[in-house]
This record gives C-alpha cells, sequence and structure tokens, in this order.
C-alpha cells in the first residue's frame, strides 16, 4: 500500500466485475488513498486498452478531481501495462505520474470491492 499525506497525492484506479446477461461487465473506480473517496467511473463490458484509457479520461475529468488544484499525484493502475505510456501522457499535462501495481491496488480496494459484491448477492 502506497501512503498518502494529502488527498488526491495517490489514487488507486481499478475495476470490479461482475456477471451480466452478455458475459462480464466492469465497474471502474477510482479510490483516493488519503480519504478512502470513491470515485465511480462508469460501466464497461470491456478491459481492453481503449476502454481503460477512456475512463482514465473520465477521471481526469470528474468533478471531484478537478476540485482540488493542480498539485502532483501518482495514478496507481493494476492493469494498463502494455500501454503505460498512453496513460503517461493523459497524466502529465495534469502533474500526474502512473505506477503500475496490482497487488497495491487489490489491497487498498479490497474492503470496496468486498462490500461491492455483497451488495449484490
Amino acid at each position: 500500500m502506497i501512503e498518502a499525506a494529502r488527498p488526491k497525492e495517490v489514487l488507486y484506479f481499478f475495476h470490479v466485475p461482475v456477471r451480466a446477461q452478455q458475459g462480464m461487465a466492469y465497474f471502474f473506480s477510482a479510490m483516493d488513498a488519503y480519504s478512502e473517496y470513491i470515485i465511480n467511473l462508469g460501466t464497461s463490458l470491456s478491459l481492453d486498452e481503449n476502454t481503460v484509457i477512456s475512463h482514465i479520461k473520465k477521471l481526469l475529468r470528474h468533478k471531484d478531481f478537478k476540485r482540488s488544484p493542480k498539485k502532483p499525484f501518482t495514478l496507481v493502475c493494476a492493469i494498463g501495462e502494455n500501454y503505460q505510456n498512453r496513460i503517461r501522457g493523459l497524466l502529465l499535462p495534469e502533474k500526474g505520474k502512473l505506477a503500475i501495481g496490482a497487488h497495491a491496488v487489490e489491497q487498498s480496494t479490497k474492503s470496496f470491492s468486498e462490500f461491492f459484491n455483497n451488495r449484490r448477492a
């Protein structure tokens, strides 16, 4: 787990898979490591590169992300290793860095994912 000393210093970008009539669906979210605030970014039936990039763009445009002043931040992703240069290109204008760390994301968002899946049961 990566420690944060202020809001929006470290954000975990993650997805929660759920079964849907069409197969699997994915709920995309971001969690602020400092406050554990969750930003819902929407759903998709795909986990492909363009879908992930689209949801990261949604995060960067989200009113709760834009609310605080532009300070350096780190986006920690469990996926995207094969297209991390595209992600870095999105983050750079916002003073963001990328860290790929599936274990860190899983550990930090585990309680939310479990809560989400238990509510659906």
